[in-house]
């Protein structure tokens, strides 16, 4: 596991693993700190995700970020700050849920 990076942004703290984002942005080319500005996006819809992940609790969440890029960010609550795990661009099915 690499080194925390934490972020705040407008009174919320968001954390991450720095060898998460590595691995996002070589796959997908999503830095987590844009991914974090999607949760500033008032449009923005947030799902839990269901599957198991040893009790602990994740979202999904599809919006707009702060590089007009709709992004898929899966994250979760790590009191007090908000962990993302993930991020890649939203798929054409997700577009059309955000556009409901």
């Amino acid at each position: 596991m690499g080194r925390a990076v934490i972020m705040n942004a407008y009174g919320l703290v968001f954390e991450w693993d720095e060898d998460k984002e590595s691995l996002a942005f070589k796959e997908h080319k999503v830095y987590f700190s844009e991914a974090v500005s999607v949760f500033f996006d008032p449009y923005a819809i947030t799902d839990e995700d269901y599957r198991n992940y040893d009790g602990e609790v994740r979202y999904i969440m599809i919006g707009m970020s702060n590089q007009n890029r709709l992004l898929k960010v899966i994250w979760t609550d790590r009191d007090p700050n908000t962990r993302i795990i993930s991020a890649w661009r939203a798929t054409a099915q997700d577009k059309k849920d955000y556009e409901r």
